[in-house]
């Protein structure tokens, strides 16, 4: 059975090389990104089964706007949306079928996440 691979995209280098570690150690395949024009790239070369990403990413584009390019070219592609401070701008700004996790992440809520949105791929 082919390993389900998740981009990751997280400006802050310690909270992406947790969840990093969190993703794979539940067995998912992962790429990391820092912005989004790396995430972009990344999603052309080699597209995930899911995107992973923090809304907040510093300069350029944000999580949401990356999530709606990355639907663009891959209409189906499960999001978890990750945040400390949009969670009120997740219901009307996000992507259909995402979810959103609020930070300080606890592993078992964004594995519970990320299952949920893999479930509803099309």
């Amino acid at each position: 059975m082919e390993q389900i691979s998740v981009l990751l995209v997280e400006d802050n280098a310690a909270l992406r090389a947790m969840s990093q570690a969190m993703l794979a150690a539940a067995g998912y395949r992962v790429r990391v990104a820092a912005d989004a024009n790396e995430a972009l790239l990344r999603l052309g070369n080699e597209p995930p089964s899911a995107l992973v990403t923090d809304i907040n990413l510093g300069a350029g584009a944000d999580g949401f706007d990356l999530a709606h390019r990355a639907r663009m070219t891959d209409p189906g592609l499960p999001v978890v949306y990750v945040s400390a401070r949009c969670a009120h701008r997740f219901p009307s700004e996000g992507v259909s079928r995402s979810e959103f996790v609020a930070k300080p992440i606890a592993p078992w809520e964004l594995l519970q996440a990320l299952g949920r949105v893999l479930e509803t791929r099309t």
